[in-house]
């Protein structure tokens, strides 16, 4: 926000044009000021009240960055959503964790309620299946999924990637070598309806991502484990 040195902002430069434009048009009619004084209101009384009131100006220039940041990001998701075939979701061509049971998964990646959640997506999508799962079961469990999708041509021209993990704390192992701890991203999930309210938005949290083993049958795609947060409410526009 740099020191302004003159007073030819829009709305005192019309000033300039209303004689002339009464002499050839007539009564100033068309005439206002409400646009300049709605982007006062958006970027200078919405924006303070934002800050904390000290040192308000770096804090207003920041907080513009950051909505002009969301509007952009929001414009290229729009773009993307379009064209859904684009975005593809990669996994590893081996599971890190393969042939791991039912029971495990339970203990070590937080999943209570893995089993139900199992038997009921068998019920709804794999219809033909006789096999009852349960904790003797194993599956082969992948670290992450990437996601990717086509670039974002204000930001670069590499394609934009985005990583999902779903991993277990490891402990320290023999000697030096280091354990990690767990990471279970968070990830926004949409109904199929994009909107830029967040009715059909919902945040949930990745435990698992697998394969369906092959005695329930052949299913296409990948699958995860998430758990729900609580819906979203109204937005905060500070």
């Amino acid at each position: 926000l740099n020191i302004c040195k003159h007073f030819n902002i829009p709305k005192l430069h019309q000033l300039s044009h209303y004689a002339q434009s009464v002499l050839l048009f007539g009564a100033t009619d068309g005439f206002n000021s409400e646009l300049p004084e709605r982007l006062h209101i958006d970027f200078t009384k919405e924006v303070y009240c934002a800050s904390n009131k000290h040192d308000y100006e770096e804090q207003m220039a920041l907080w513009l960055q950051h909505q002009e940041a969301v509007f952009l990001h929001g414009s290229y998701l729009n773009w993307l959503w379009k064209d859904l075939q684009q975005v593809v979701h990669v996994l590893a061509k081996m599971p890190a964790y393969p042939q791991r049971s039912v029971q495990h998964l339970i203990t070590a990646h937080g999943a209570t309620m893995f089993l139900p959640a199992l038997k009921f997506f068998l019920c709804n999508h794999m219809l033909h299946s006789i096999v009852n799962p349960g904790l003797q079961d194993h599956l082969n469990i992948f670290r992450q999924v990437v996601i990717t999708a086509r670039p974002n041509p204000l930001v670069s021209e590499s394609p934009r990637q985005w990583c999902v993990r779903a991993t277990p704390e490891v402990p320290p192992g023999c000697g030096w070598k280091p354990g990690s701890p767990a990471k279970f991203d968070m990830a926004l999930m949409s109904n199929g309806i994009w909107a830029h309210t967040l009715e059909g938005v919902r945040v949930a949290q990745v435990r698992i991502i697998f394969t369906l083993p092959h005695q329930f049958g052949t299913y296409p795609q990948a699958l995860a484990y998430i758990e729900w947060f609580t819906l979203l409410r109204e937005l905060d526009l500070l």
